[in-house]
């Protein structure tokens, strides 16, 4: 999902969040970056 899309769904959904959270391993390098995306689903 692209940043664009993302933004328009939380115009839409206030509850609508994205993280971004570096990692790290035991030597404290950089070792990725995880996202975590909060998408609210509609229930009919």
């Amino acid at each position: 999902m692209t940043k664009g899309i993302f933004e328009s769904l939380r115009r839409k959904d206030k509850e609508a969040k994205i993280d971004l959270i570096d990692l790290f391993d035991a030597d404290n390098n950089p070792a990725g970056t995880r996202v975590k995306m909060t998408i609210p689903i509609e229930k009919a």
